[in-house]
């Protein structure tokens, strides 16, 4: 436990300040099985990244950094980069053209990436295993199985992964990062420490074997004995909105999914929601409609207000609360409450309110 207390402190006495972005870039030779590895240094933090085998003999890729205040800083400055560089190509762009115009509102049909940030970050390390990638690949082989007919949302994207999309640039496919001597694997429940970075016990937990967690070397959150109130929550939320354009023929029809991800993190308690924009064009006069697709140049709101009790979740304890907006298909929203143990209760403590178009939802997370 000391460990995890140590390198989740920095964090709280550092801060997470945002700087501008300077890459340098080496590799560096070590007498482990990790072989060469990539180096930079991002917004003043060093990263780079470490291999292990599994137990299938493959090599695994994860980014390494020098402790957890390094990683939730990264984090954070990969959160305003993207909000940024969207932000510009909405100015400077997107306002020129209308609603009505359905060639121009879609990520698939731009001269744009609207994660390129995060792309030049992962090619900068050589990174091509994160977890965006995965989300991405499978995000995409929805969206075509949807053409011709309505799209799923049982099996959206948002419910098969556990965080957000500048944070999957951190984790491998595994949801794995290394920052210290620790291993920190994110899940659908919660996390996994392996506080001493011990490959043979991130083996055998990834082939099935629950024993480890009750090794001394092992803290993890994913105690799911108390559904109605926990430390650690995933969950997803799914809404339909329309917005008329033209009485009679023009519409355009909004699916979103809300991923929203609470933990505890040893010194801090973080509530966070991504707002993920899907919509289609309807055209009532001349039919075929558009097929589904990433909406990128509509403006959203998305506010998360959560209330965080004692360990009985009975009484209010403390409550956090953040609004942010955006105009890429995904925004978010993340706050956090330093030096508080805060749980939360299903049904009643994670309270989302989200805004497009003059179009209002709202909605509390349940699990």
């Amino acid at each position: 436990m000391k460990k995890l207390v140590f390198s989740i402190a920095a964090v709280a006495i550092i801060g997470l300040g945002v700087a501008t972005t300077i890459y340098s870039c080496s590799n560096d030779e070590d007498g482990t099985t990790n072989g060469k590895h990539s180096k930079i240094t991002y917004a003043g933090v060093p990263v780079s990244t470490f291999s292990y085998t599994n137990h299938n003999g493959e090599s695994v890729k994860m980014l390494e950094f020098e402790n957890f205040q390094a990683y939730w800083e990264t984090r954070e400055t990969l959160r305003a980069k993207i909000k940024q560089h969207n932000k510009t190509f909405f100015d400077n762009y997107a306002l020129t053209h209308t609603l009505t115009d359905s060639t121009v509102l879609w990520v698939d049909s731009l001269d744009f990436e609207p994660e390129q940030p995060l792309a030049d970050f992962e090619n900068s390390l050589g990174f091509h295993n994160s977890m965006r990638k995965d989300f991405n690949a499978y995000e995409e082989a929805w969206l075509v199985a949807s053409r011709g007919k309505d799209l799923d949302m049982t099996k959206a994207p948002a419910s098969k992964f556990p965080v957000g999309r500048a944070e999957r640039t951190l984790l491998n496919g595994g949801g794995e990062v290394k920052y210290g001597d620790t291993i920190m694997k994110m899940t659908n429940d919660g996390y996994f420490l392996i506080t001493d970075g011990d490959i043979t016990t991130l083996n055998k937990f990834n082939d099935g074997d629950t024993t480890v967690l009750g090794q001394d070397n092992v803290i993890n959150n994913m105690n799911k004995s108390n559904n109605n109130c926990r430390l650690s929550v995933k969950t997803t939320h799914t809404a339909y909105m329309e917005k008329v354009i033209v009485p009679n023929q023009l519409s355009w029809k909004f699916k979103i999914t809300f991923g929203i991800n609470y933990q505890y993190y040893g010194l801090f308690s973080n509530s966070f929601a991504e707002a993920n924009l899907y919509a289609q064009l309807i055209n009532y006069a001349n039919n075929p409609s558009t097929n589904w697709g990433k909406a990128n140049a509509f403006n959203q709101e998305i506010t998360n207000t959560t209330h965080c009790g004692h360990s009985d979740c009975a009484s209010n304890y403390f409550v956090m609360s953040d609004t942010d907006s955006g105009t890429a298909y995904s925004v978010d929203v993340s706050c956090s409450q330093w030096w508080m143990k805060g749980y939360v209760a299903n049904g009643q403590s994670i309270n989302i309110y989200y805004k497009i178009l003059g179009i209002y939802y709202d909605f509390v997370a349940i699990w």
